[in-house]
């Protein structure tokens, strides 16, 4: 009974700090909250955390990318194993650093992409996996903590929506503001014939148009992805800028044919998502933060950067997998028995993975070396041509010097007169 009520002691702390204004602490900082009170983030009452979150932090790290941390890591696996967000590993320059500051260079040997979920590899046998517990034990409004590489944990939150499945939602990285969107001017439904999207309007003089789409095509593909659904469609449109060039895959009649289409400013005609502006202010979203079968909502303020680690409970158990900021009160966490079932194969993986490189990137890398090759052929065939040219040239010069000189005939040979031979 008595650990019973201890547990929630860091709890009831924070709600009388948070209820009386924070008048108990001393004037925080603007890092800890807007004048009047401190935040849930306040440094001092994160410290009443640290019991919480003091087995997990050990099983926890900061996965670096050029030195800069990109995401959190979670060890699942004594022998080097750790699992981290897949969709911010934008380069196979890995280093995961530990509690103890100790850097280790990693592999990303497999990838989920359905739950945007990446298996690392480091050279270590001696690691503390976490050890996992259901998220039914902490239903909504039950108090959680993000664990850091560190004796406290980077932020405390509450459990808003228990473990369900997500709106449909495109599986790709999207842009942490959809007002700056591209534009490529048209309407469209899913296909109900197939896989696709159908276009029902093309706006006139509009990218589309321009690109030469027309109603009913079926846009199956954009730089290189499918688009199964509109979500998907207007995802990869919308993660592109004005003036970006998309490669545009689709089907009109029974042929598939290829456009590009250079994409434009949305039209202030058009308007604009109010409700995802709101959500984004001072939020920094994680760009994939959609497509997830299921997951837990709490209200931690967490950095796309801090996605990845654990999310523990007020007794330390690790009820999931911080995935994705969401918006401005949303964070999303995989639950944990959706994520352990994934783990063995994620780690049967024997051969390296090439980290994920944007299909725009590989795209205009390949149309770079398309570039270099014509480059380097035409000036194969020029040097080809000059040296035939020098050779017809000189050929020529040839046959007009056989011109010029008179052909001499050879001297006759002389008869012999038998009679007048001596040896006769």
């Amino acid at each position: 009974m008595i650990v019973t009520r201890l547990r929630f002691l860091p709890a009831i702390m924070v709600a009388a700090v948070l209820c009386s204004g924070g008048q108990s602490w001393a004037q925080p900082s603007k890092k800890d909250g807007p004048p009047g009170g401190p935040s849930k983030n306040n440094s001092k009452i994160l410290d009443l955390f640290k019991s919480v979150v003091a087995k997990s932090a050990a099983s926890t790290v900061s996965v670096l990318i050029d030195g800069k941390q990109v995401a959190f890591g979670t060890v699942v696996g004594a022998d080097g194993f750790i699992i981290t967000k897949d969709s911010e590993l934008k380069s196979d320059k890995i280093v995961v650093k530990f509690k103890d500051g100790k850097e280790l260079p990693a592999t990303r040997i497999s990838g989920d992409e359905t739950w945007d979920i990446a298996m690392l590899k480091v050279d270590a046998k001696d690691l503390t996996p976490i050890s996992w517990a259901s998220s039914k034990i902490a239903p909504v409004g039950n108090w959680v903590a993000t664990p850091a590489a560190a004796e406290k944990p980077v932020a405390i939150g509450v459990v808003s929506v228990s473990a369900r499945t997500m709106p449909p939602g495109p599986k790709i990285a999207l842009p942490k503001d959809n007002n700056n969107r591209g534009y490529l001017g048209i309407q469209m439904e899913d296909n109900d014939k197939g896989e696709g999207v159908r276009i029902t309007v093309v706006s006139p003089k509009s990218p589309a148009e321009r690109a030469g789409l027309k109603a009913e095509d079926i846009i199956v593909g954009i730089d290189g992805k499918d688009t199964p659904d509109r979500e998907t469609l207007g995802a990869s449109i919308g993660r592109h800028k004005a003036g970006d060039v998309v490669t545009i895959r689709y089907i009109r009649g029974a042929k598939e044919e290829e456009a590009k289409a250079t994409l434009e400013k949305r039209p202030a005609s058009l308007g604009f998502d109010r409700g995802d502006m709101q959500n984004s202010m001072g939020t920094d979203r994680s760009e994939r933060r959609t497509g997830f079968p299921i997951t837990l909502q709490h209200d931690t303020d967490l950095k796309a950067s801090q996605c990845g680690g654990p999310l523990v409970d007020l007794d330390g158990n690790v009820i999931g997998i911080n995935i994705a900021r969401g918006g401005r009160t949303d964070t999303y966490a995989i639950p944990a028995e959706s994520i352990q079932p994934l783990l063995p194969n994620l780690m049967k993986a024997k051969v390296v993975v090439v980290p994920k490189i944007p299909i725009a990137q590989r795209i205009k890398a390949a149309e770079d070396a398309l570039k270099e090759a014509q480059t380097a052929k035409a000036a194969a065939d020029k040097k080809l041509a000059e040296a035939k040219a020098a050779l017809d040239k000189l050929l020529a010069e040839d046959k007009k010097e056989e011109k010029k000189e008179p052909k001499k005939d050879p001297p006759k040979e002389e008869k012999k007169d038998p009679k007048k031979d001596p040896k006769n």
